[in-house]
């Protein structure tokens, strides 16, 4: 592969593009004569990396190794012109450094040997007085995830954002990808946007794409467009979707910003859980029937084999790593017994549109509106139709923030004021119960995703919340109709 690099700008701006498309245990290695551009091409990187333009870049040249922590992946930055032996090269514990993150390395000629080793190799050749040729000589993996991300600059090329800055954004759980552009529209004004990306791929793993079939998640980008316009054209705060590609797989979002329902010391702000309680209550009385049969939007339905399977996320992983049992077929035929009647009982309550994932990461407060587009929302893209106290769960027991149970109790309350306020009937029992099944049901789910998401994806991150969600789990089990549950986990010694 061969670029033209015109300018120390096309550089700066295809570092962003190798930046973004790099993930741990890739080894780079970049060559060329003197003056030929490796130090302007490494620093642009390592600064995308870092997401600091201003970053420290200093020449490893005497130092040899240059390691960074500050940038989105460990790197280490190598200069290995000085070495004369092999052994020298063993000494400098590349391996080590590629287990942790990422190693370029400048000179590689002076090891032949790391050449064959490296995932991309950059060879840059002087053409002018600012231009260069670089050639990309990459292992067919990582040459297909540096040609998706130039596709995504050939996409913003197109659609008048080709010099964007873009930056990685930290996603969600879902196989969604996001950036954060940045550029100046034709007035000089300095605008940011979102990028999502949701390449369509085969999911290897059977039992993963059962899971995803029977839960009705998706992961395709074509639902979020549909339930993005159906929240717009009812009022509510979704982003606006600026540009989308003919496959809808890669999208440019409004940016709602990151201002969350947290305060500055990442405790929940209660006065905006409160508001998202009232604005549930809104959004509760809005036809969603009728919405969506007029934009021909196809919602799902919650049903019982969606919320079993979800629950089954428990004894296929956080009964195992609790425990250090596997479910037996009778421990799940047990399992089963307790929450069929549940399951059936909630398809007699109120159904609604559920978010299904209503907390904190989603929730994006707007201060310069009012009423209920103070609430941004996004990560809306496995909307359902079902139990409408979920999203109430969602909020009131959040995942990603430690909801106390006094905070918990005003959020219910301010819910149920909101909703007692509205001319439709709400059967406030109904409802208590519908929370306690439906919050012992969303624990369990989540107990089993977020050790998943740890030994199967290498997110290890999540298993920090384990702990607030095993306690949300203790108290939906207070609920008395939940008493054979709680039991039968008690001698399981789940909780």
């Amino acid at each position: 592969m061969k670029i033209e690099l015109q300018e120390e700008s096309a550089t700066r701006i295809f570092a962003q593009d190798l930046a973004l498309c790099l993930q741990k245990g890739d080894m780079l290695t970049l060559s060329g004569d003197l003056g030929a551009g490796k130090s302007t091409l490494a620093r642009a990187l390592i600064r995308a990396l870092a997401d600091n333009d201003r970053l420290e870049v200093p020449s490893p040249s005497f130092a040899l190794l240059q390691i960074y922590e500050e940038t989105r992946l460990p790197l280490a930055h190598a200069d290995i012109y000085r070495i004369e032996a092999a052994a020298e090269i063993e000494e400098l514990g590349f391996a080590d450094l590629l287990a942790a993150g990422i190693v370029l390395i400048e000179w590689p000629e002076k090891a032949p040997v790391l050449l064959e080793r490296a995932q991309f190799r950059l060879h840059l050749q002087e053409t002018g007085a600012t231009s260069r040729l670089l050639t990309i000589t990459a292992a067919p993996e990582a040459e297909q995830r540096l040609r998706h991300s130039l596709a995504i600059r050939a996409f913003l090329q197109q659609n008048g954002r080709g010099a964007a800055e873009r930056r990685y954004l930290q996603g969600d759980a879902s196989p969604r990808f996001y950036e954060k552009l940045f550029y100046n529209e034709s007035d000089n004004q300095h605008k940011t946007e979102i990028l999502m990306d949701a390449p369509l791929r085969e999911i290897a793993d059977s039992s993963r794409a059962i899971y995803i079939k029977q839960a009705h998640l998706t992961a395709h980008n074509r639902q979020f467009v549909a339930i993005d316009r159906l929240l717009c054209r009812n009022g509510f705060k979704a982003p606006q979707i600026y540009a989308e590609n003919e496959q809808q797989t890669l999208l440019i979002l409004e940016d709602l910003g990151r201002d969350s329902l947290s305060s500055a010391s990442a405790r929940p702000n209660a006065r905006r859980y409160l508001a998202c309680s009232e604005f549930l209550a809104r959004f509760h009385q809005t036809d969603w029937v009728k919405a969506a049969r007029q934009q021909n939007c196809l919602l799902p339905v919650y049903d019982e084999t969606a919320l079993q399977v979800e629950a089954d996320l428990l004894p296929d992983w956080y009964l195992p790593y609790k425990t250090g049992s596997q479910a037996s077929s009778a421990w799940r035929a047990e399992y089963h017994r307790l929450w069929q009647p549940l399951f059936a009982g909630l398809q007699q309550n109120d159904q609604n549109l559920v978010l299904r994932d209503f907390h904190s990461p989603n929730i994006l407060w707007q201060n310069g509106e009012e009423g209920i587009r103070r609430i941004g929302l996004i990560d809306f893209q496995d909307a359902i139709w079902g139990p409408e106290a979920y999203d109430l769960v969602s909020l009131a027991q959040d995942a990603r923030l430690t909801i106390a149970p006094e905070l918990e109790k005003l959020i219910i309350e301010a819910y149920q004021t909101a909703r007692a306020a509205f001319a439709a009937p709400f059967n406030v029992e109904k409802s208590k119960e519908a929370y306690a099944i439906l919050g012992a049901q969303r624990a369990a789910k989540i107990l089993g995703a977020f050790v998943r998401l740890d030994r199967q994806d290498g997110k290890d991150f999540y298993m920090r919340h384990l702990p607030r969600i095993a306690d949300y789990l203790q108290r939906n089990l207070q609920a008395p109709l939940l008493k054979p549950l709680k039991d039968f986990f008690a001698e399981s010694g789940l909780i």
